[in-house]
């Protein structure tokens, strides 16, 4: 991977800056507070989507961006042929991440993106962040550790960790792993499967012994037919008794009826002749009876007709004859009294318009209103007494209507009644043309009364004579029914040849086959159970062989997983051992360049880590060194590390590496800066170096310089 450009917007102290990267060694200059390891942590972002500097993510926008500016940061860089460019924003929030692989999108958002680097590069973003980017405090990493962090350290850098997993995974297994128990093996199951097949052996001869099912059908089949014909014999024989007995109960139910019928005819035939002679007398009597009863209603009615006379008579001798004006007086008063209020309404208006201040004179003759007082004075006078006469002659005109009105009703009534009296007259004159007749009621009442008794037996008797004939009807109808079942029971009676005799081997027969049956039922049931038993202790074998096969096959599994269990168990540190003896000579090397009095060899205990051996014999862990020797250690061990894994990375970035280191050491940084520039030159390993030694510029290839 070689870096080419770096773009930030709004990162941290940097308003804008955009970095360009030249192959081989680079160095980012700049004094404290410059911004040198923020552009290391902005590559840190882009690559792995981690940010390593302090705060949260909207904390490293700059402090000088304005509130509609965007913040964001942009990595251009090569890897296997291929042109990426990385883009990740603060600022807008919303605004997603993007990867371009040779100009086109290839994902989108920040784990899109960063899934999409770390498929590009073959490495993980953590392995990025510790071997590739080393921020500051991550130089020491793999001397400062604790034991189990740095097993990880060397663990991701010599690619080990998937031993630790399938160490963990067949550990997990081996757990897990339960090897089944045999309750009772193969050989005691067989021996019961014999035992089985010996029972079932003689189940079956005894079954066989026994008739079938189809022969025991057939059997019963023949001696049911036996008995169902005995049996509708036998039912034959009682429905055909019981309709004698009827046949002889329905005679005698006839000769009753028989006895009744003459008798109702007999009573017949004496009432109907009585009947015959008290009609005639009947009739008469009915009509002489309702004539009585018409005289006795006219007689009624003629006593009502005068009573009605002598009250009308009365009351017309009461009712005075009311006095009325003729139309002419009416007409002659209604008139003079029309002139008098004329008369009155011409006075009350002269002396208005002429009993006042306001008219000078007659607006039709002229004569001076003062001239014309006397006038008014005799028109007030006239005034007063036409106005009684006016009152007068009104209070007449109503009396007159009143009595005119009074008159009118007195005519009207007068009129109705002399009407009422005629017409009751008439009718008393009719009336007395009706003559009483000369029978008695009574006499008559009882020749009637004895014509409706004697009728109403007749009709009686003619209900009860028309009932027996009908019972009579009935009974030679069920008669002749049950004659006709008798002789067709006779036939089905003769048509059965089965005996008593029969129908009771038949009995016997039938017991012996259903005890044969049950039995042969029996028997088959407990062969099924057995058969059943049986299928089950073969399939339990078979189960049992399996198991007992699968017991053994894991066993075997099981002590192969333990062996490798423990071989993966050491491998990782094997690997690291061997990897740090093989980084010894060049980490060794280098320790030469810097001019230190001691060399390291990789820890004899299994450890993945270094044993510092000072020239005086002195040996101490790379743990205790002090910082200026630990800084020498970490650089040589990175810088070796880097040139191992040269073609598969292509990059180094270290921030800070002198920090710890005097001048005497600084100084001897160039030969170990040569050496990278060997290896830039033979493998094309780029390598950044944050610094803030201004000194050391010109031993690199290129310098990007920060203003303070």
């Amino acid at each position: 991977m070689q870096l080419l450009r770096l773009e930030v917007k709004n990162w941290c102290q940097h308003k804008y800056r955009e970095c360009v990267f030249t192959r081989g060694l680079v160095a980012v200059i700049g004094k404290i507070g410059s911004g040198k390891s923020n552009l290391l942590g902005a590559i840190c972002w882009l690559l792995t989507g981690e940010n390593p500097n302090n705060g949260l993510k909207m904390e490293n926008v700059s402090q000088l961006a304005r509130p509609d500016e965007p913040s964001y940061a942009k990595l251009e860089f090569e890897h296997a042929g291929h042109s990426v460019v990385v883009v990740r924003h603060l600022l807008p929030e919303k605004e997603q991440s993007t990867i371009f692989v040779d100009g086109v999108e290839a994902a989108r958002g920040d784990k899109a993106v960063t899934a999409h680097i770390e498929r590009l590069l073959g490495i993980d973003s953590k392995f990025i962040s510790r071997f590739v980017l080393v921020a500051q405090n991550e130089i020491f990493a793999f001397i400062e550790d604790g034991a189990s962090e740095v097993d990880k350290f060397f663990q991701k850098l010599f690619g080990t960790a998937f031993a630790e997993k399938c160490h963990d995974t067949i550990n997990k297994q081996l757990n897990k792993l339960v090897i089944p128990e045999v309750p009772d093996p193969v050989t005691v199951l067989e021996a019961q499967n014999n035992e089985l097949e010996i029972k079932i052996n003689e189940l079956s001869e005894e079954v066989n012994k026994l008739p079938t099912i189809s022969v025991f059908m057939e059997a019963q089949t023949g001696q049911q037919k036996i008995l169902q014909d005995w049996q509708a014999r036998t039912k034959f024989a009682e429905h055909l008794a019981s309709t004698e007995a009827a046949i002889a109960e329905c005679g005698e139910q006839l000769s009753a009826v028989d006895a009744a019928c003459s008798s109702y005819y007999g009573n017949l035939a004496s009432i109907s002749q009585e009947l015959a002679e008290a009609q005639e007398a009947g009739d008469k009597a009915k009509a002489a009876l309702d004539n009585l009863i018409v005289y006795r209603q006219l007689a009624e009615a003629k006593l009502a007709a005068d009573k009605r006379l002598n009250q009308i008579s009365a009351l017309r001798n009461s009712r005075n004859e009311p006095p009325a004006l003729s139309d002419d007086e009416f007409n002659e008063l209604v008139n003079t009294i029309a002139t008098l209020e004329l008369r009155l309404n011409e006075r009350q208006k002269f002396v208005t318009t002429f009993d006042s201040d306001s008219v000078a004179a007659c607006p039709t003759c002229g004569t001076a209103a003062s001239n014309l007082k006397p006038a008014v004075d005799d028109a007030k006078t006239e005034i007063i007494a036409l106005a009684e006469c006016v009152s007068d002659g009104k209070q007449k005109i109503a009396a007159a209507t009143a009595g005119k009105e009074a008159r009118l009703a007195w005519e009207k009534e007068e009129a109705k009644l002399s009407a009422e009296a005629a017409q009751l007259r008439d009718s008393v004159s009719t009336l007395d043309n009706f003559q009483a007749p000369a029978a008695d009621e009574p006499e008559l009442l009882k020749v009637i009364t004895e014509y409706e008794k004697l009728k109403a037996a007749k009709t009686e008797l003619d209900k009860l004579a028309q009932k027996e004939k009908e019972k009579k009807a009935n009974i030679l109808g069920r008669l002749d029914n049950l004659k006709q079942q008798k002789d067709e029971l006779s036939e089905k009676i003769s048509a059965i040849a089965v005996t008593q005799a029969d129908a009771t081997l038949a009995q016997s027969t039938l017991d012996v086959l259903s005890r044969q049956c049950v039995q042969r039922q029996t028997l088959e049931k407990q062969l099924t159970q057995l058969e059943f038993e049986r299928t089950s202790l073969v399939e339990k074998i078979a189960a049992t062989r399996d198991t007992e096969f699968q017991a053994a096959t894991l066993r075997e599994w099981s002590a192969t997983a333990t062996a490798a269990k423990d071989a993966l168990k050491i491998a990782p540190r094997i690997v690291a051992k061997r990897n740090l003896q093989r980084l010894e000579i060049a980490v060794n090397e280098l320790l030469q360049i810097f001019n230190v009095d001691f060399f390291v060899r990789a820890a004899t205990d299994d450890s993945p880590t270094f044993v510092a051996e000072f020239l005086d014999g002195r040996k101490q862990p790379a743990k205790r060194l002090s910082y200026g020797q630990k800084t020498v250690l970490a650089l040589a061990f990175r810088v070796a590390v880097n040139a191992l894994f040269a073609e598969q990375i292509g990059l180094l970035a270290l921030d800070e590496p002198t920090a710890y280191l005097d001048q005497q050491r600084i100084k001897a940084l160039a030969p170990v800066l040569e050496r990278l520039r060997e290896l830039s030159t033979a493998r094309g390993l780029q390598c950044l170096l944050v610094t803030h030694e201004t000194s050391l510029a010109h031993l690199f290839e290129s310098a990007v310089e920060l203003d303070a």
